[in-house]
């Protein structure tokens, strides 16, 4: 193998190492976020004001953010499971 063919190899690896680490970083960055809505979920649920001064319940609430927040979390479970694919394949 002459030289010219190890440096354009040298550089895809480079370049594949950096797309790869990128893809950790925003998996990362998604199971991140995926915390923030459970905790945000528990939070609501776990509301102790509203428990004590609502006779609503916290669905009845925050139904709307309830509902925006499931379908947020499932769009970054999906995009998690596509990046873990991609880091694995």
């Amino acid at each position: 193998m002459d030289m010219d063919n190890l440096v354009v190899l040298q550089e895809i690896l480079k370049v594949c190492v950096h797309d790869r680490e990128e893809e950790k970083e925003k998996l990362q960055n998604n199971l991140n976020k995926i915390s923030e809505i459970d905790l945000f979920m528990k939070s609501i649920k776990e509301e102790a004001d509203l428990k004590f001064f609502s006779p609503r319940s916290p669905e009845n609430i925050f139904g709307d953010k309830i509902e925006e927040k499931k379908i947020e979390k499932e769009n970054f479970e999906k995009e998690a499971t596509e990046q873990i694919d991609s880091l694995t394949a």
